[in-house]
């Protein structure tokens, strides 16, 4: 979630408790958890796409779809109608392990895997007006794949990933932050990095402070796969690890923020001596006023991993992901908000 969107939602809980207080109605009450309302489906099946919301819609680039086949399509959902189309623009690559973040009409779109197991660093900017891909001319330092960013105000935050090694030979892992200034469209390194490398993770933002949850550590997952939640704050450029942590340690999950409240979705375990592959159907709360993780009893209705969730409202929509048994999914399922005290 970008701050343009938090002030957005801020503003309007400040005027509806306002207006309650005037017409003698109860003032809303702070959310509490989610429930389950329902599902919508993709046109095809996407998991570790990239996904970002601009009004009402959410678009969604990328990934892997049947027989995890990469794609280069475009799919925008109306969370109004609850339908989805496939645009006639398209990524300039097909491509996976790509994150995107919205700012004001445009989408910009860093890194990922291709064909062959190559990387990108290339930036390219989706425009939700005329529906159309172009590509920056300034790109990332590094050529990265399995990354997360987050925008605050006109700066989008790029963190970790993995960089492909000269000659394609293999990967490092980044503990690297990178910073696009959307509004000169150039790129810089930030001296600061994150306390440890990670890649594979989720990330979501609440006011000034960004937080990334577990990832990937070693470039083999063999003693790597990590259950923290690292907080970076954009004022101090400061990273640290939270006290509490994830109830289990896992990568490709995918967050998303319904005001105080981060909801981590999914995600998988991994490791290859002697390998060992599962997923996870886990909704885990990360409520940032307390600093504390709770395991939600609600479920996603099927265990995958390499999601994408996105907040429209006080709704979450999170879409696709992969199984072994049933592949890469199509299904959307939606949750909303509930309010106590």
């Amino acid at each position: 979630m970008h701050k343009q969107f938090i002030l957005t939602t801020v503003t309007l809980l400040s005027f509806c408790l306002l207006a309650c207080k005037k017409n003698g109605q109860a003032p809303l009450l702070p959310v509490q958890t989610i429930q389950y309302i329902g599902t919508g489906e993709l046109k095809e099946g996407r998991v570790y796409a990239a996904a970002t919301a601009v009004g009402d819609k959410i678009y969604i680039f990328g990934g892997k779809t049947t027989n995890l086949r990469y794609t280069n399509t475009i799919e925008e959902f109306d969370t109004k109608t609850n339908t989805s189309i496939t645009l006639a623009d398209t990524l300039t690559d097909s491509k996976a392990f790509l994150t995107a973040t919205a700012i004001g009409d445009k989408i910009y779109i860093f890194g990922g895997q291709g064909k062959l197991e190559r990387t990108s660093n290339k930036i390219e900017i989706f425009d939700t007006k005329t529906k159309t891909i172009s590509v920056l001319s300034d790109t990332l330092k590094e050529r990265l794949d399995a990354l997360s960013s987050v925008a605050i105000g006109n700066s989008i935050y790029i963190f970790g990933g993995r960089i492909t090694r000269s000659g394609n030979t293999g990967y490092t892992i980044s503990k690297k932050i990178e910073v696009l200034d959307t509004k000169t469209n150039k790129v810089s390194m930030l001296s600061q990095t994150l306390t440890k490398e990670r890649h594979f993770m989720s990330a979501a933002i609440i006011g000034d402070n960004i937080y990334l949850f577990g990832g990937v550590h070693d470039e083999l997952g063999i003693n790597g796969i990590e259950n923290d939640i690292e907080i970076f704050n954009t004022n101090t450029k400061a990273a640290s690890i939270l006290s509490d942590s994830l109830s289990q340690n896992k990568c490709a999950t995918s967050a998303a923020v319904v005001e105080d409240k981060i909801f981590v979705f999914g995600g998988e375990f991994f490791k290859p001596r002697p390998y060992t592959e599962y997923q996870y159907n886990t909704i885990e709360m990360l409520d940032t006023k307390t600093q504390k993780v709770d395991t939600l009893p609600l479920k996603l209705k099927n265990v995958k991993t390499g999601t994408c969730a996105v907040t429209v409202g006080n709704k979450i929509y999170v879409f696709g992901g992969y199984d072994d048994k049933p592949g890469v999914f199509k299904t959307i399922e939606i949750f909303e908000a509930i309010r106590g005290n």
